[in-house]
């Protein structure tokens, strides 16, 4: 499969379009929007000055007026561990943080958990309740038709689920704001906050109000009821400064917080999405998660021949089943699944 010599994208990725010297339409646009390919005005940058203040103006008006500042989706991985000692120690929050357990947690990540949140004396709550929700909502979007890849949709909607119960965790303790540890390369539909014309609308996926689903699945998505007003929801790494991967990897791990070996993607994962990866690599023949690797060459933000040799050689490992075959087994004994369940 051809690819651009840039970024990496394959010729078969959506929307991608590679010239005579192998250079995608995307690299050639220049100037883009960081996630999404979009050309951006020469205003932008202006225009994230203006966001960053308006963070930073909430973050001052919002604090102590609830039990806590704000509610971090804690994942235990890197950026969520950076970000929350940034709104600990840097923007002074009384932050609750907060992990929503699907099922398949990393050990690795609950042990990176446990560490961050006592090294940086924070409030923290493990959601478990929703381990039956989620194994019937991936077993559904594994075993029904789609044209989207695994990883596209069931990151989705899970990742819907997942902001759905941190805004309810708002909601319910008066939380001014959530905050997530996505990165700029990481994010299509947003950019530095979830548009408050979005948070007032429902989330529910449209495949949840068939028969399979029922009202207590339906519950799980934000689905808002006369609530006057609404948290806000930020990304806070879109307007604040993100440094190269490697860059947070030595910040997390000079601070004490996670060793570099603790900080690695490849670790703290949740056992499924290796599973999403290995299915979609074997059926549409790339990681879906090129899109985010392009983006980060694209900023400089990761070290290009590095990056090469890891991302294709896992790739090519994870394909022909050599690497990640107890979190793939895990999670299709979670499921209670065989691969020939699985509809491609």
């Amino acid at each position: 499969m051809k690819r651009c010599r840039t970024c990496l994208l394959p010729e078969k990725f959506p929307n991608v379009k590679l010239d005579d010297n192998r250079i995608c339409n995307f690299c050639l646009q220049g100037d883009y929007v960081s996630g999404s390919g979009i050309p951006k005005k020469r205003s932008s940058m202006a225009k994230k000055e203006e966001m960053k203040k308006d963070f930073e103006n909430f973050v001052e008006k919002c604090r102590g007026l609830a039990e806590y500042d704000c509610v971090l989706l804690f994942s235990g991985g890197k950026d969520s561990t950076y970000l929350l000692y940034l709104l600990k120690h840097h923007y002074k929050l009384n932050v609750l943080a907060l992990t929503v357990d699907n099922g398949l947690l990393n050990p690795l990540a609950r042990q990176n958990i446990e560490r961050v949140v006592k090294k940086l004396n924070v409030e923290h709550l493990f959601f478990t309740q929703g381990y039956d929700f989620f194994r019937k909502l991936y077993r559904y979007y594994l075993t029904h038709p789609g044209k989207r890849t695994f990883c596209d949709k069931i990151c989705e909607v899970c990742s819907s689920a997942i902001h759905s119960i941190g805004l309810n965790v708002a909601v319910k303790k008066k939380i001014p704001f959530v905050a997530l540890g996505y990165t700029p390369d990481q994010i299509d539909n947003h950019f530095f906050e979830i548009p408050k014309q979005k948070i007032s609308q429902s989330w529910i996926p449209k495949e949840f109000f068939n028969e399979y689903f029922s009202d207590d699945d339906r519950s799980y998505f934000w689905s808002p009821k006369k609530i006057d007003n609404f948290p806000r929801f930020f990304l806070p790494f879109h307007v604040i400064e993100y440094p190269s991967v490697e860059v947070i990897i030595k910040k997390v791990s000079k601070l004490g917080l996670l060793s570099k070996r603790k900080a690695s993607p490849g670790g703290t994962n949740c056992h499924l999405l290796w599973l999403l990866m290995y299915l979609d690599i074997k059926k549409s023949g790339y990681n879906p998660f090129v899109k985010s690797v392009s983006n980060l060459l694209r900023d400089n933000k990761i070290d290009s021949r590095r990056m090469l040799f890891k991302f294709f050689m896992g790739n090519w490992l994870l394909k022909a089943g050599v690497v990640k075959r107890k979190s793939i087994k895990k999670s299709l004994d979670h499921l209670n699944l065989s691969k020939k369940d699985i509809f491609f």
